[in-house]
């Protein structure tokens, strides 16, 4: 035992230390592409990952969980404390990411070996930097499924180095690292976790740490891998990784060591390891660093028309354009419509049209000018669906497919245009929100944007067309995307208590309904719960277990089934579907409140159903099952944002 503690304190004094200085000078991009071309050039779409009622989906290494199978890790002394205090080998394998490899080196970075960590005068750990690993274990990376990599807390301690600095850096040497992987196995799926470490007063560069963080969200999408939040699980589901600065120690459950680098002991190793093992097997990560959870970013429902012949309605193309926005399965307002199509107009039509064969000096192409690998996910969705590519309606079906995937980002809100705009929104508002997460052109000819989509509103603002497309009825497996819902989203108000005494009077509680009173549970979920009693009754199966480390710690969550009496959801049937429970996740997804809400679901059906109203509203939604660990019977999981009263 006390060989174990000295092992451990002398890994934390080595590894605590900036022991190197990494050699690469921050510097300017070096392709001299534009922002803008760099983005739109960013393949990430593959149009026929999916069945007919499901959008494309991103490229395995932008998201979702691991693959069952070979599995290799790297990482710095957090990944030796894993190693050899958590568990990690056996709990890969418990999770069927086997045979596993873990390489870990105390004090490394990309591009410095650090001191690694000496037992009895012996190095114990791994040799090499980083780059050098990948090198090392080539043979084992080449057969791998799943490549882990856990780097960047040494990066970001460069003593008098700005965080610009440090990501330039990093950024750089993050880069070459990846390309290195994917030439050694281009097809495996690639994860990255960012930083939890804050320090402890000037023993750590806490503004560095905060720009590898930006670096590991913003270039995701670019160099196609998933990032995995250790930020928050240390820190919070709700709390931002590109704001590590703004903390402190102590973090919210203990679990760094007082360094504010490592963890406090073998029980917190394992906690973090036990972490890393459930997201890689039930959805490895989140290219948003808003995401209020880890959730896969697989295929999403689409409640647009997949099949390549919508019937586009109006007198010429900027009226179809806009009526295919407005109509009942993608639902938009007419203002949002009008803003998405003055851009269009702008982008293609010389400002008087929107037209399919735009094409300009740098091979953009189309109604909104995709280029790169965006340009040849179109081309291939219009193979798909043998049409041409100038064909309107499927350059309208896969531009919504692409909102609907909810990847093209605000640089500056990180959020996506349906989850920014507001019923409220005005046609101008609109089309400054789709430039900004859309088009991302820096700003250019807003006004012009703007004039357009007022004109547009003005000329069609009155139109309610009835396209031939429409979503598949529920049950039926076909997306649905909860404009059928008839529950009133107003929430009731009130205390907890006197929520509560509600609910119970209501009878419509079968089961359990005196775990919705403990101490603690918020007054928000409580008001979603009443308001669901006004159609359904439902048994309760779990609702506030403090420390448990899960959704169910801080009062915000209640886990919920068997609708009506029904038997949907209940028991080993995750498969299970009917009617009545599909109209309760939909309405749950209605009223659960924007920001941060989280559903879990049994199965694909339900998700489909509830997940474009709830991404709408910037929350996520996992499908939770025995099989991944995520749930000890089917049930649905509402949860509000952590913040919510």
């Amino acid at each position: 035992m006390i060989k174990r503690i000295i092992l451990i304190l002398s890994l934390f004094i080595i590894c605590s230390q900036p022991a190197f200085a990494l050699s690469d000078k921050p510097g300017s991009d070096p392709t001299g592409k534009s922002q803008r071309q760099v983005i739109e050039q960013t393949p990430w779409l593959d149009p026929t990952a999916c069945d007919p009622s499901k959008t494309p989906k991103i490229p395995a290494q932008t998201g979702g969980s691991a693959s069952p199978g070979q599995t290799w890790f790297m990482g710095d002394s957090l990944t030796y404390g894993l190693k050899d205090f958590g568990g990690l080998e056996e709990k890969f394998t418990a999770k069927g990411l086997t045979p596993n490899f873990v390489n870990d080196r105390g004090g490394r970075a990309i591009t410095a070996a650090g001191g690694g960590v000496i037992q009895n005068g012996q190095q114990i750990n791994e040799p090499g930097t980083g780059i050098e690993a990948v090198d090392n274990n080539a043979d084992f990376i080449k057969n791998s499924k799943n490549i882990i990599i856990a780097l960047g807390t040494n990066d970001a301690n460069i003593p008098n180095t700005s965080k610009d600095q440090v990501m330039s850096s990093f950024g750089n040497n993050q880069k070459t690292i990846i390309e290195k992987v994917k030439a050694i196995n281009p097809g495996a799926k690639i994860f990255w976790v960012d930083l939890a470490a804050v320090g402890n007063g000037s023993n750590y560069n806490k503004q560095g740490a905060e720009g590898v963080n930006t670096v590991i969200y913003d270039k995701a999408q670019e160099l196609g891998y998933t990032p995995i939040s250790q930020f928050k699980f240390v820190w919070g589901q709700d709390q931002d990784p590109k704001q590590l600065a703004s903390k402190s120690l102590p973090d919210p459950t203990g679990l760094l060591l007082t360094d504010g680098i490592h963890y406090a002991g073998g029980s917190k190793y394992q906690e973090y390891a036990n972490f890393l093992a459930e997201q890689l097997a039930s959805g490895g990560g989140s290219t948003s660093a808003n995401s209020s959870a880890v959730v896969s970013t697989g295929c999403r429902c689409n409640t647009g028309n997949t099949t390549g012949t919508t019937t586009l309605i109006g007198d010429d193309a900027v009226e179809q354009a806009y009526n295919f926005f407005i109509a009942p399965e993608r639902g938009l307002t007419p203002a949002q419509s009008a803003g998405i199509v003055g851009n269009l107009m702008l982008e293609s039509g010389g400002n008087t049209t929107v037209n399919p064969d735009a094409l300009n000096s740098i091979g953009a192409y189309g109604i909104a000018q995709w280029l790169g690998g965006r340009k040849d996910a179109l081309e291939a969705y219009a193979a798909s669906k043998g049409k041409p590519k100038n064909d309107l309606s499927i350059q309208l079906e896969f531009l919504w497919s692409e909102l609907s995937a909810g990847n093209q980002i605000s640089a500056t809100t990180k959020k996506d245009f349906l989850s920014s705009v507001t019923p409220q929104t005005t046609p101008g508002e609109a089309a400054k929100i789709f430039e900004d997460t859309f088009e991302r052109s820096g700003g250019a000819g807003i006004p012009q944007r703007v004039s357009n989509a007022e004109s547009v509103f003005a000329s069609f603002g009155s139109n309610s067309p009835t396209p031939a497309s429409s979503p598949g009825p529920s049950g039926t497996g076909a997306c649905d995307d909860g404009s059928n819902s008839t529950i009133d989203p107003t929430l009731p108000q009130g205390t907890a208590e006197e929520l509560f005494t509600r609910i119970k009077e209501s009878g419509k509680v079968t089961a359990n309904v005196e775990l919705l009173g403990a101490p603690g549970v918020k007054a928000t979920i409580l008001a979603v719960v009443l308001k669901l009693t006004e159609k359904y009754s439902f048994s309760i199966g779990s609702v506030l277990r403090p420390g448990c480390r899960c959704p169910h710690d801080n009062g915000s969550a209640v886990d919920l089934g068997n609708i009506n009496g029904e038997g949907v959801p209940t028991g080993e049937n995750y498969e299970a579907f009917n009617q009545t429970a599909a109209d309760f996740i939909k309405d749950a997804a209605t009223l659960l409140p924007p920001g941060g809400s989280y559903m879990g679901v049994p199965n694909e059906r339900f998700k489909a159903i509830a997940e474009p109203i709830i991404t709408a509203k910037g929350g996520s939604i996992l499908i939770e099952t025995r099989a991944n660990g995520l749930a000890e019977g089917a049930h649905f999981h509402l949860n509000v944002p952590a913040s919510a009263p």
